[in-house]
């Protein structure tokens, strides 16, 4: 506070920060404390009165569904290759067995036995196993990506009230005992919220879920029929028995990479469909003309932006060229899909729940808060260059939990200077 009789000093920062001067019978915005702006950042609460569904639906769309449609083809290409290295991996255990098959009639002692099984089982069964093993943990960490991101998604398209987490939708695999069908359900609510958002417990769940599972749950039995023979070999017909169960554990693997494919992409079809049928434009960015963001209808159309609304633009970094429509009813900026309606999910550093934004129509100018962030919300004024003050190489921090009122050309950053927006009026 300054003492009386003392002007105040008003820096460019606090020229740009400084509310308008209130309306008659108007009073100035309430500053919200850090637990309000807790509240303001919970989707339970924050959804219902600071977003619209349809806008929200479609901002939700831009974030999410682009990105689970190339995650979704990754895991398709690598479930499909993965399909291919197991055939040939049971392929390399039909000669295996009809090796195996001729040593058992042949009159050797046990050394010699032992060594022939070696030298018949060796070469290339080795390279397609080490093949077959690195795909295979690529192909795991994809899908475990999968179904958190689609979880997420489902949940953005407005499926409301769903049993699994998106982490949780994951963790369940590395549950003893509970991983038996925890995974299965998990896997299933995605496929209701899909295909029903609005009402996804009324929703069918399809046999090809169901036969995913009961072939995953007898693939993982019939391993470790192999490995007890394995390890309690004592013979030519142990050895026999356990390469049956490989042959057959590989054509599982098979089976289950061809129908987990297939699901994915059911799964991604109806999530793209609703995503088209929320009766909201969604935004749709170029990649070769990142600045020129349009508006798609659900019918395929295009147009351009409405002039003179307000925007939220992407002007460096992995985001550049995003166009984001905001309102008097604020958006959360952040990292967590389940918790945010602007969701940046590519970059670390950006906090779960980072920033608040919006558009105040009656006082012309936007507003923009932060949220307790770890890293920060930094302003630069309209030609990027750093204000009097800064606390660090570039830009001033906003205070935690405290609402800014900002004019149409201010660009800021979240947490790093390579990831500047700007507010625009188009």
């Amino acid at each position: 506070m300054q003492p009386e009789g003392r002007p105040q000093r008003v820096d460019a920062f606090q020229a740009l920060l400084r509310p308008p001067p209130p309306e008659p019978g108007r009073s100035a915005p309430p500053v919200q404390s850090r637990d309000e702006a807790s509240d303001s950042a919970s989707p339970e609460r924050s959804r219902p009165q600071s977003a619209k569904p349809a806008q929200t639906a479609a901002i939700q769309a831009t974030q999410g569904q682009p990105r689970l449609a190339a995650l979704s083809a990754w895991t398709k290409a690598w479930l499909y290759a993965q399909a291919a290295i197991f055939t040939l991996a049971a392929i390399s255990g039909w000669i295996d067995h009809q090796t195996l098959a001729s040593l058992s009639n042949a009159d050797r002692n046990g050394d010699e036995l032992w060594q022939a099984v070696i030298d018949g089982t060796a070469g290339w069964q080795s390279l397609v196993e080490l093949g077959g093993s690195l795909i295979f943990l690529i192909t795991a960490i994809l899908i475990l990506r999968w179904i958190y991101r689609a979880n997420a998604c489902a949940r953005r398209l407005g499926a409301g009230g769903m049993a699994f987490t998106p982490g949780w939708s994951i963790g369940w695999y590395f549950i003893p005992i509970a991983n038996l069908w925890k995974p299965y359900q998990a896997m299933a609510e995605i496929w209701r919220a899909s295909s029903k958002p609005a009402d996804w417990r009324t929703a069918r769940v399809p046999p090809l879920l169901g036969w995913w599972w009961a072939v995953w749950l007898i693939s993982g039995l019939v391993q470790y029929g192999e490995l007890n023979l394995l390890t309690q070999a004592q013979g030519i017909g142990d050895l026999l028995a356990a390469n049956v169960l490989r042959l057959l554990s590989d054509l599982m693997t098979v089976a289950l990479s061809v129908m987990l494919a297939r699901i994915i992409d059911r799964i991604q079809a109806l999530q793209d469909a609703h995503a088209q049928q929320r009766g909201e434009p969604q935004i749709s960015i170029s990649e070769s003309q990142p600045s020129q963001a349009r508006m798609s209808a659900a019918d395929g159309s295009s147009k351009p932006v409405a002039a003179r609304r307000p925007r939220l633009v992407g002007m460096s970094g992995p985001y550049a060229g995003l166009s984001v429509p905001l309102s008097d009813r604020p958006l959360v900026i952040g990292r967590d899909p389940a918790v945010s309606q602007v969701v940046l999910a590519d970059v670390d550093t950006i906090s779960k729940r980072h920033a608040l934004i919006g558009y105040d129509a009656a006082r012309a100018c936007f507003f923009l808060q932060d949220l307790g962030s770890s890293n920060g919300t930094f302003v630069l004024d309209s030609t990027g260059a750093a204000y009097p003050g800064q606390i660090q190489a570039q830009g001033r921090r906003l205070p935690a939990a405290q609402r800014c009122e900002l004019r149409p050309g201010v660009r800021f950053y979240l947490a790093s200077p390579a990831i500047v927006f700007q507010l625009m009026l188009e």
